[in-house]
């Protein structure tokens, strides 16, 4: 009787110091998410339950914690409907068996994943993570441990069947479907697009060269290969993710976790060539302005002048008559204002003197060759 005595408290001591306790803090954009049921699984065997408090931090005693790699599901029940929302495939627990749970980041992913159908802010609602109020449900006791196979049911703590998302919307998961093939669909499509573009783009740069365009022409047409090349990888990356949704699986955490930061990789270095890109148009067109103003003064040269019909000389000489009313209102519109240096309008008087003088010019030519009878 002694030794059967022994072992009995042999047996309870040892799963007390198997015992190990989880800890989540789980938020919504910095707020915590209160007052909801939690229950963790591995697989499909619940582990242990608990409540978050109004610091949406919840502890659960657990004694079968045989991997860090946990699924977490959560529970709000009011008096008009019960909110749930599951994470799986998410969450891994750090050595003190902590983890800080971001629903904004589940929340942004399932509205990635509708294709527009479902807003963040409609899911967040949807699973009652802006909900405010207490939980009608029974407390959950974040000591008790539990190692039942649900069998894919979704339990209640308080012993009951608590309705799901499906419950509430009906045509959810079926929409959820619809819209995630739709945009497979539209990455597939996406992606034999930019397929073509990085091609075209290829055969532009080639022409370029050849033709002798100048480097910044050819830097220009580089940077929007570039970016093409990019975008094709980032829609890449979203088809993988897409056809594990669609396969109701999930990759493998370093693999998703790999895929954020080249996401984030791609992004940045978009973003830097639009930045080149923007600085070289704005160089080009500092050029295009410097062979505008050469061409100009070229076309109204004493020898370009000359050369000149007298049907040319009289429609120039009216458009440069208009443009020095023009210049001559805003002339007097700005030295009237009393807001502009007198450098600036220094500039402007130079412009419509030289308007002027080009006017006299014409002027000159056309009587020459008016008296010359032609």
């Amino acid at each position: 009787m002694r030794k059967i005595i022994t072992l009995y408290f042999a047996l309870v001591a040892s799963s007390i110091v198997l015992a190990q306790t989880v800890k989540l803090k789980i938020t919504y954009k910095d707020y915590p998410v209160t007052d909801s049921d939690i229950t963790i699984k591995i697989g499909d065997a619940s582990i242990g339950q608990g409540r978050t408090d109004g610091d949406g931090n919840v502890s659960i005693m657990c004694s079968n914690l045989v991997t860090r790699n946990i699924d977490v599901y959560g529970s709000k029940q009011t008096a008009n409907t019960t909110k749930n929302w599951d994470v799986k495939g998410y969450v891994t627990l750090d050595n003190n068996n902590f983890y800080h749970l971001k629903m904004e980041v589940m929340a942004k992913e399932m509205a990635d994943a509708s294709g527009g159908f479902m807003t963040e802010n409609q899911i967040a609602a949807m699973w009652g993570l802006t909900a405010s109020g207490r939980n009608d449900a029974p407390n959950t006791n974040s000591g008790e441990n539990t190692n039942t196979n649900t069998g894919g049911s979704n339990s209640n703590p308080s012993g009951g069947t608590s309705s799901s998302p499906d419950d509430e919307i009906p045509d959810l998961t079926q929409m959820r479907e619809d819209n995630l093939i739709a945009y497979k669909q539209n990455l597939e499509n996406d992606i034999i697009r930019y397929e073509r573009k990085i091609k075209r783009g290829e055969q532009d740069i080639s022409e370029a060269r050849s033709e002798g365009k100048s480097q910044t022409e050819i830097r220009r047409l580089e940077i929007d290969r570039q970016i093409d090349v990019l975008t094709k990888e980032k829609k890449e990356i979203q088809l993988r993710e897409t056809n594990a949704r669609i396969a109701k699986s999930e990759l493998p955490f370093e693999e998703r976790k790999q895929n954020e930061l080249r996401k984030d990789e791609i992004r940045n270095e978009i973003s830097k060539l639009k930045e080149e890109d923007k600085k070289l148009k704005k160089e080009n067109a500092a050029a295009e302005d410097v062979k505008a103003v050469e061409e100009e003064k070229a076309n109204h040269s004493d020898e370009a002048i000359a050369k000149k019909s007298k049907f040319t000389l009289k429609t120039e000489l009216l458009e440069l008559r208009a443009d020095l009313r023009r210049k001559n209102l805003n002339y007097k519109i700005q030295s009237g204002s009393g807001v502009h240096p007198e450098d600036k309008l220094a500039v402007m008087r130079q412009e419509i003197a030289e308007i002027e003088a080009l006017i006299a010019r014409y002027e000159k030519r056309l009587a020459e060759i008016e008296k010359q009878g032609e």
